[in-house]
C-alpha cells in the first residue's frame, strides 16, 4: 500500500481529500491523501476498503471489459458500504433511475469493450457523453440489486462469480431495459 500526498482540487472538493487506485499489480494499491482536509479519516477508511476489494478481485480474475469495470466498481462500493456499515458514496448516486435507463440503452451494446477510453468516458466523463461517475452508479446498482437478491452469499462466493453472472442474476436489465 502506497500513501501519497495530493493537493488535487477535484479530490479535495469532491472526494473528502482522499482518492485511490489499484493499478493491476498483485497485492498493491495507492491511496492519495490531502491531510489538510479536516476529518479526512472516514474517507480514508472508505477508500482503503474500496481499493482492498479491488486488490482481492485482481487476485481472482482479470478485469478487462466495460462490464467487468461496472461489476468491479459495484463490488467495491457495496463491499465498502456493508463492511463499514456506512452510507453510499456520492458517485454511487451520480445519476437517477431515468438517466440510468437512458444511458443503459447505449452502454449495453458496449459491455465487451476493452478500450480504456470507453472506461474513462463512462466513469469519468472524459468527453461529456455521460455524466461524471455514471459507471460507478450503474455498477453499484447492478451489484446492489444482486446483493439484495442473494444476501446469504459470502463475499468470497460473490467475488468468484463472473461479471456476466452477476449482471444476469441481478435482474438489472429487466428493470432498466
Amino acid at each position: 500500500i502506497f500513501i501519497v500526498p495530493i493537493t488535487d482540487e477535484f479530490v479535495t472538493q469532491n472526494m473528502g481529500g482522499v482518492s485511490g487506485i489499484c493499478p493491476f499489480y498483485k497485492n498493491t494499491f495507492t491511496i492519495y491523501i490531502n491531510p489538510k482536509i479536516k476529518n479526512f479519516q472516514k474517507d480514508l477508511e472508505k477508500t482503503f476498503t474500496h481499493e482492498y476489494n479491488h486488490a482481492y478481485l485482481y487476485e481472482i480474475k482479470k478485469w478487462k471489459t466495460l462490464l467487468d469495470s461496472f461489476i468491479a466498481e459495484g463490488l467495491a462500493e457495496v463491499f465498502t458500504e456493508e463492511i463499514l456499515k456506512d452510507k453510499p458514496n456520492p458517485w454511487t448516486k451520480a445519476i437517477n433511475k431515468k438517466t440510468i435507463k437512458k444511458y443503459w440503452k447505449t452502454l449495453k451494446t458496449q459491455l465487451e469493450s476493452i478500450e480504456e477510453d470507453t472506461y474513462y468516458i463512462v466513469f469519468h466523463a472524459k468527453n461529456n457523453l455521460y455524466k461524471r461517475w455514471t459507471g460507478y452508479t450503474i455498477g453499484y446498482q447492478i451489484v446492489k440489486m444482486f446483493r439484495n437478491k442473494y444476501p446469504y452469499l459470502t463475499w468470497k462466493e460473490i467475488m468468484h462469480k463472473s461479471s456476466k453472472d452477476i449482471l444476469i442474476l441481478s435482474e438489472f436489465e429487466k428493470k432498466y431495459t
